[in-house]
């Protein structure tokens, strides 16, 4: 054609004729081709095709019922009235009968076409309900082989030789007489019972017919033996008279349990009841009424879950396992016709107890116990766990149903469970029995009750609160000691500072003290020694008399020296306050005379420290004078504390003075002029009464607007008194 167009447009200025031919044959080509291709609504039409037009890609609209499939992606088989042919399909898997329009293209299969509706823009598969499944036709075994009947649905009739698993089917191999048919059933794993039952019985099969192994690449790819799809055991119908056989001939389970047996002995017995619980693909529990014979109840495994239901009476015929509990293995199951009521079952009320003891009476029981939730949690299998306390032990609820998250019953709550008592030693129920002395199946979260929500203060809370406070007070104890280790640090930092600031201010008032008494007696006694050799050709008598006055200048500023070492040394003032300080007084200056030191009123009373200062040194004086110049045996010291003022007195018995001409005598008494300035200083009134050859008695009296009580917040050292 591209040639053919090609060449009229070369010729298209020359030939007009030969253009319209060349046109035409294009439009015949186009309309064969479309003739070609055409719809195709019928599997018969599908079918006909052959292998290779299949390859073509025809068009495919057509209706028809799903006979086989398999999980998703996996095998699909359709049908209409006219036939059978595989189908492929993307997505999910749709379930057998349902009716589905298609839509998509032809391909080539190994023996017959299939139609593809995952390539192409126009290709979709729509599901529009349930339909009728078409009649299965019954072949012979020598019609196996025939390709016509691939795909198809078909009957046949065989003897059972083997079951076995491969990968998610069980597969039924099935003879003929002829041949061997392998039966896929799908949906079957791992833990699933295989229908090992169907093990030389005579059935019916009824399913999808696979390819031919007569075609060497069928035999390439699937084997020698004839493959046959069928969608359930529903679709393996066993031999009715071979069956009734099966159930004559075992022997019916009575007491004692377990049987004597011989180690390789095969028991085939018969159990009927009630079925409690069923999983599906493993197994059920079947019970058995109070009246029974046969009381206990026994595990069945069984592949025909499928067709069972929660109450229903049935009967089962297997092998029986003679151990601890009775359990049938390789058993096959057929309702109790004789039998119309399949209510559910009531369950039994049962106090917990050790479920080992009494015969083993509750394995298999559907009951009802009321007993505390000790935990709850999911597993890996998607099943909700439930720890139950018991006094006999833990108690393991296993809750058969995909749940919400919300479901969540509170650990601590009183639950009220029903399920099926399981108490056998096996690992086929997952149970750990050094763990749980038994478990509950639990079919779903209905059969959960709570009677009784938990108290606020669980375990867990008690706990929380408990580490919550450990955690509190380790943190308080850490951060008190970090505090303390501060508050020493600094302590430390500034009791240094205080110190450093005592030493300044000690040095400073010692300072002051010697500059205020000793530099101004010694300069003193230097302008008198000064004045006195000027004077010593001129008026001898009054150079002595200079003399004179600078020794006693002298001696006060000796006697000043001693008081203020004596006051360095001293801290009874600071310490205990001025009443305890005077009574130091007559054992700091000691000699014939005798000092006694009374105090009268509240002692406790606290004078400013530079007012006590100098009332301790106004008596050091008073007594000093005393002792050198009126040669009394006796000195009495008082101090009187009250609310307003403080009177310090000092009287002797001495020989007294005229206060009148000690003070025209300048230069030589300078004890009563230290006295009358350090009174001047805290404001004090001194009064000095005395007379010769009479006692003295020299009264100081300071008002105490400033008294205190608080000897802790009294000053460590003595102020000076002011500079000159």
């Amino acid at each position: 054609m591209a040639v053919a167009l090609y060449g009229a447009a070369l010729l298209a200025m020359s030939s007009p004729r030969f253009i319209s031919i060349l046109l035409s044959l294009v439009l015949a080509v186009r309309v064969l081709a479309v003739e070609e291709l055409r719809v195709l609504r019928t599997v018969q039409e599908v079918r006909a095709l052959g292998i290779d037009k299949a390859t073509r890609g025809y068009p495919v609209q057509l209706q028809g019922v799903i006979t086989f499939s398999e999980s998703p992606g996996g095998l699909h088989f359709i049908a209409d009235s006219t036939g059978g042919v595989y189908l492929q399909v993307a997505g999910a898997r749709i379930p057998r009968g349902k009716l589905v329009e298609i839509r998509g293209r032809t391909d080539a299969g190994l023996t017959v076409p299939f139609i593809d509706t995952i390539k192409g823009p126009d290709c979709s598969v729509v599901v529009l309900g349930e339909g009728p499944l078409p009649s299965p036709i019954p072949l012979e075994p020598q019609q196996l082989q025939d390709i016509r009947y691939g795909a198809q649905l078909v009957k046949i009739r065989g003897r059972v030789e083997s079951v076995s698993l491969q990968g998610r089917a069980a597969t039924v191999t099935i003879s003929t007489g002829i041949s061997l048919v392998q039966v896929s059933l799908p949906d079957f794993n791992a833990r699933s019972t295989l229908p090992t039952y169907l093990q030389g019985f005579s059935v019916t099969a009824t399913g999808v017919l696979g390819p031919s192994p007569h075609v060497e690449e069928v035999r390439k790819r699937f084997g020698e033996i004839q493959t046959f799809h069928a969608a359930s055991l529903r679709d393996l119908e066993v031999d009715s008279q071979e069956l009734e056989k099966r159930f004559a001939a075992a022997q019916p389970i009575l007491e004692p349990w377990p049987p004597s047996l011989a180690p390789d002995a095969v028991w085939i017995g018969r159990s009927s009841g009630q079925i409690v619980y069923i999983e599906q693909q493993v197994g059920f529990f079947l019970s058995h009424a109070r009246s029974a014979p046969w009381r206990r109840s026994v595990w069945v495994y069984s592949a025909q879950t499928a067709d069972l239901k929660f109450g229903q009476h049935v009967e089962a015929v297997g092998k029986l396992d003679p151990t601890y509990v009775p359990v049938m293995r390789d058993a096959v199951v057929r309702p109790m016709l004789s039998v119309i009521d399949d209510r559910p079952p009531e369950p039994g009320k049962a106090f917990w107890y050790d479920p080992f003891e009494e015969g083993n009476a509750l394995n298999g029981k559907l009951i009802t116990v009321d007993l505390p939730l000790l935990s709850h949690h999911a597993s890996v299998a998607g099943e909700q766990i439930l720890i139950l306390a018991s006094e006999a032990g833990p108690i393991f609820g296993r809750v058969k149903q995909d749940l919400a998250d919300s479901w969540r019953p509170a650990v601590g709550s009183l639950l009220r469970v029903t399920g099926v008592c399981v108490v056998k030693n096996a690992e086929d129920f997952g149970v750990n029995p050094a763990a749980f002395r038994a478990q509950l199946i639990i079919r779903s979260a209905a059969d959960v009750q709570v009677l009784q929500a938990p108290p606020f203060w669980t375990n867990a809370r008690l706990l929380w609160v408990v580490w919550s406070t450990l955690g509190v007070g380790v943190l308080a104890l850490a951060w008190i000691f970090t505090l303390r280790r501060q508050v020493r640090s600094q302590m430390t930092v500034i009791g240094s500072q205080l110190e450093q600031h005592a030493i300044h201010e000690e040095r400073a008032r010692v300072a002051r003290e010697w500059h205020d008494t000793l530099q101004q007696q010694l300069i003193g006694v230097s302008i008198q020694v000064q004045a006195a050799a000027a004077q010593c050709k001129q008026a001898p008598e009054r150079a002595t008399q200079m003399l004179q006055g600078v020794n006693a200048m002298l001696r006060h500023s000796q006697a000043e020296a001693r008081r203020s070492v004596w006051n360095l040394r001293n801290s009874i003032l600071e310490q205990r306050g001025l009443a305890e300080a005077l009574k130091e007084l007559r054992l700091s200056e000691p000699g014939q005379a005798q000092v006694v030191v009374r105090s009268e009123g509240d002692a406790s009373l606290r004078l400013p420290a530079d007012t006590e200062f100098h009332l301790l040194r106004i008596a050091q004086e008073a007594v000093a004078n005393a002792l050198q110049h009126s040669g009394a045996t006796t000195i009495e010291v008082t101090l009187q504390c009250n609310q307003d003022a403080v009177t310090l007195s000092i009287a002797d018995n001495g020989c007294g003075f005229d206060p009148a001409k000690v003070a025209q005598e300048r230069g030589t008494h300078f004890g009563l002029l230290g006295m009358k300035e350090r009174a001047a200083k805290i404001n004090a009134q001194l009064v000095i009464d005395a007379a010769p050859a009479n006692a003295t008695t020299i009264t100081v009296t300071a008002q105490s607007q400033n008294l205190s009580r608080n000897d802790n917040a009294h000053p460590k050292q003595n102020p000076a008194p002011a500079g000159r």
